[in-house]
This record gives C-alpha cells, sequence and structure tokens, in this order.
C-alpha cells in the first residue's frame, strides 16, 4: 500500500468503519431488555459493597492491632499485659467463650490468665510440656469447640473454647501474633528484671564500696530496715560518742528497750507507743549479730582474704569448664603485671591491679556464662546481658574494697578511651588508670585466644589489630609498655599454655 492509499484509508474509509461499529453496538443494545441494565448495575454494587466492606474489615482490623500496641505499651506486669491481649481476642472473635494462656516455666506450662464466661468449664492450672505435644489443635467438648495453639519455641500456649466453630486457619494468624507479643514481653520483662536486680547490686555496692563506706551510711541503712521490718516507732544507734535517730522517739508515751551489738560497743535502742515484745527483741537482735558480723569483717583482713579465695575459686571453675577461656585470667594477670611495673605503678596499686585481673571475670559466673559459651556470635540481645558482667562482677568485689580498693577497676574493665565501651560508655578522662590497663589485656588476650564462633589471631595479627585502636580506645602509653614487655609475656605465656 503506498502512502496515498494509506492516508485515503485512515482519513475516508477507517472513520466510517468506526461509525457502523458504534451504530451496531448501540443497536444491540437499544434491542437489550431494561431488566438486564438493572441486573448489571446490581452486580456492580454488590461488587462494590463486599470490596467497601473487604477494605472496612482490613482497616478495622489494622486500627484494633495499632490501638492494641498502644495499649500494651502501657502495661506494666505480664498480667495486664494478657488481660489485654484476652479483650482483643474476645473483640476480635464474638464466638469465643473461654481464652487460657499458658506461660512455660521449665517444663511446667503454668496457667496465666483463663477468661471464664460459662459455668462449669475449667481448665487445669498447669500441665507438663510432654503433654502439649499430646495436645489437639482441635478437639470438640459437648457443645464447645477448643481450639489450641503453641508457637514453634513452645514458651507459650493458648488454648480458646468457642461455643461455635471458628475459621481456625484465621484464628492461628490471630493466636500467632499475640504469642509472638507474649514472647516479646516476657523477653523484655526478664531483661527489665536483670537490670533492675543489676540496679539494686550497684546501690548495695555504692553503700559498701570503699569511697562511700562509712559507719554514718552502714547504720542509717540497718537502722532504716530495723524501723520498717519491726513497724517501731523509733530507732537510736548509739556509737560512742555519736548517736544516729531514726524515727519519731517520745519516750515519755513508748516503751523503750536497749540492746547491745556483741563484740562492740555499740547499744541500739527500739522504742514503740504499743510497747515492746519478746518478738521484736528476737528479730532485733538477728539485726545486732549482722552489724557485728559486718563490721568484723571490714575489720579482719584473714576474712576478706578467704573471701578472695572462694571468688577466685569460682572464676577457675567457670574457665577450667570449657577449653575456651581456661587460664584466661592468669594470662590476663600476667599481661597486667607486666605493663604496671612498666609504667612504674606503686606496689599497693600493682597487688590490686593483679587482683582485679584474676577476678575481673566473676560476673561471667552464672547464667551470662552460658552466653559466653554460644557457638554464633552475639544476637543484640545476647549482647545487652553479656553487658551486665562487670557490674555484678563490681557487686561481688566491693566487700574487699575496704583493703583491696578493686571493684571500680572491674566495673571499668570493658570501658574504652572514645566512649564506646560498656557498662557505662565513660571516656579516658573518667576512667582508672589501672582500668585503662586491664581494659587493654583483656582485649589482647582475648584476641590470642580460641573463641567458640572463631579461632585465635596469632600475636602479630592481635598487635596489628589493637595497634589500629590507639589512641581513640586504647590507652598509647599502656600500648607502648606492652609493645617493650611483648617478648616476656609471650615466654610467660608459654610456661603456663
Amino acid at each position: 500500500m503506498s502512502i496515498d492509499e494509506l492516508r485515503f484509508y485512515t482519513r475516508n474509509v477507517l472513520p466510517e468503519k468506526a461509525r457502523d461499529l458504534i451504530d451496531n453496538f448501540m443497536d444491540t443494545l437499544s434491542a437489550i431488555s431494561p431488566l438486564i441494565y438493572i441486573f448489571i448495575i446490581l452486580a456492580l454494587l454488590v461488587v462494590l459493597y463486599y470490596t467497601f466492606r473487604k477494605l472496612k474489615g482490613i482497616h478495622s482490623r489494622t486500627t484494633q492491632r495499632k490501638e492494641l500496641i498502644e495499649k500494651l505499651s502501657l502495661a506494666n506486669t505480664l498480667q495486664d499485659y494478657i488481660s489485654i491481649l484476652t479483650e482483643f481476642l474476645k473483640k476480635s472473635t464474638p464466638g469465643i467463650k473461654k481464652i487460657g494462656i499458658y506461660i512455660k516455666e521449665k517444663t511446667v506450662y503454668k496457667l496465666a490468665s483463663s477468661d471464664i464466661y460459662e459455668e462449669g468449664f475449667r481448665e487445669k492450672d498447669t500441665f507438663m510440656e510432654p503433654i502439649l505435644n499430646e495436645i489437639r489443635e482441635y478437639e470438640r467438648a459437648g457443645k464447645y469447640h477448643i481450639y489450641s495453639f503453641s508457637i514453634s519455641s513452645k514458651s507459650s500456649a493458648i488454648r480458646v473454647i468457642s461455643s461455635e466453630s471458628l475459621n481456625f486457619e484465621r484464628l492461628k494468624t490471630d493466636l500467632a501474633y499475640l504469642s509472638a507479643l507474649i514472647e516479646n514481653f516476657i523477653e523484655k520483662d526478664n531483661l527489665r528484671s536483670n537490670l533492675l536486680k543489676t540496679k539494686v547490686l550497684k546501690e548495695v555496692k555504692d553503700l559498701f564500696s570503699a569511697p562511700s563506706f562509712n559507719l554514718q551510711n552502714y547504720f542509717t541503712f540497718i537502722g532504716n530496715i530495723i524501723l520498717k521490718a519491726g513497724n517501731l516507732g523509733g530507732v537510736k544507734i548509739i556509737t560512742g560518742s555519736n548517736t544516729i535517730r531514726i524515727g519519731n522517739f517520745d519516750t515519755k508515751n513508748s516503751e523503750c528497750r536497749q540492746l547491745k551489738v556483741r563484740n562492740t560497743d555499740i547499744t541500739i535502742e527500739i522504742c514503740r507507743k504499743e510497747g515492746i515484745k519478746q518478738e521484736d527483741i528476737v528479730n532485733t537482735g538477728r539485726f545486732l549479730d549482722l552489724i557485728s558480723a559486718m563490721l568484723s569483717f571490714y575489720s579482719n583482713k584473714s576474712l576478706i582474704d578467704d573471701y578472695i579465695y572462694v571468688l577466685e575459686t569460682a572464676v577457675k571453675v567457670f574457665e577450667d569448664s570449657n577449653s575456651f577461656y581456661r587460664q584466661h585470667s592468669s594470662k590476663v594477670e600476667i599481661m597486667a603485671k607486666l605493663i604496671g611495673e612498666k609504667l612504674g605503678l606503686e606496689s599497693s596499686k600493682l597487688l590490686n591491679l593483679r587482683y582485679a585481673a584474676r577476678l575481673h571475670d566473676i560476673g561471667m559466673a552464672g547464667d551470662i556464662y552460658e552466653l559466653a559459651l554460644k557457638d554464633l556470635k552475639f544476637s543484640e540481645k545476647d549482647y545487652s546481658i553479656l553487658k551486665f558482667h562487670p557490674l555484678t562482677g563490681a557487686s561481688l568485689t566491693a566487700p574487699v574494697d575496704s583493703l583491696y580498693p578493686i571493684s571500680n577497676i572491674i566495673l571499668q574493665h570493658h570501658e574504652l578511651c572514645d566512649g564506646s565501651g560498656y557498662p557505662h560508655g565513660i571516656k579516658a578522662n573518667e576512667m582508672m588508670f589501672e582500668a585503662k590497663i586491664l581494659s587493654f589485656c583483656e582485649m589482647f588476650v582475648g584476641f590470642i585466644s580460641d573463641r567458640p564462633h572463631r579461632k585465635r589471631y596469632s600475636p602479630e595479627m592481635a598487635i596489628q589489630e589493637v595497634s589500629i585502636l590507639v589512641p581513640e580506645k586504647i590507652d598509647r602509653e599502656v600500648f607502648l609498655a606492652f609493645m617493650d614487655q611483648k617478648e616476656t609475656f609471650l615466654n610467660e605465656l608459654e610456661k603456663i599454655t
């Protein structure tokens, strides 16, 4: 077809054919009954209606879940958390009559929440883990339909009782969502509990450690406990020329009794309007024994040395139980001693540094030890738990600070000069010099040792790795002192490995 023919076709023939097609279509429509039009319009309206309902349902569920998350963020206890989840499940599935939520503790599932709507149907309070494997996802009990669900980790289980048959596949989606939320809350709650425990340990450490420990603080602390535990009106502690009064004293209208602390010149006077009973004297006597023991401990070198021996034994048991950490503290001590001597630390500080090196990982004894042996790189959760061990170690060693002030060295043994360490992220100007030495030694010995997730570095590779971190993370003076003592350290290392 030539260009002229194509032009003629598009200008004259094609428009004519299009008009013919439109005319034919309009003739066909005019021949159709009006009922067909009505049917088509109704069908379109039905499709639009159900599409709208589906979109509204999705929006409603999204809104419900958003509201659920907002409510859950305000929950303080597991019971509050589960109550909110139960309410959500009831609203999303009205046919449900009862929900039983079980939380696993070791091998036993305990009923954490049971929302009963009808009399005569009660869940068991507990069941053993093997029973969970035998429970069917769906079973019938009279007029009730029972649905059971547990996520793969089996940390929790949910039992739903309904008066009508439910779409279990859709229900499982909701139950999986709720189970994941419960598991997440339990993990956060455990973490919160550990943080609280660590906070308490730190407060006790602050009370009894060398910089802050004094009789005034200690007696005030004990006096307040005696006052509250015995529901007394007032407690007076008389220590020679010093008198500490706690509570309200009304000696005219109260009965008071004085009690002596054994092997000391300390007297405790307790008062109460309702009178002092023999039971009060016995209970207060227990605190007097504690005062006597604590004063004896802080002034008795042999007792403190015995306590250090106990801690050293605990570290040895921890390290000997796995080849990855065997003699770790001994290696750190040798290295710290050589650097300390090179830098001219006075004898008392050098002794404290050696004790701190021996005991720096005492906080690893217990649950944290299991994390250290994982054959994987640490997850964020694992790492956050592992960060507790310097705090725990500092608390455990605080009682020896009166003779050997080492707890703060241990507290800081994972801190780095640029503030990127843990647990407190302090910088070089806030770190003890002994802690800078211990931090470097801990890091270097770690590099040249096998770990569950990697092979050890050669000394040359380790030196190359740590040299990159000077002076940002590692103190330059400490690093140079080590380089001067490197060969001596490696020779000493060969003797114990």
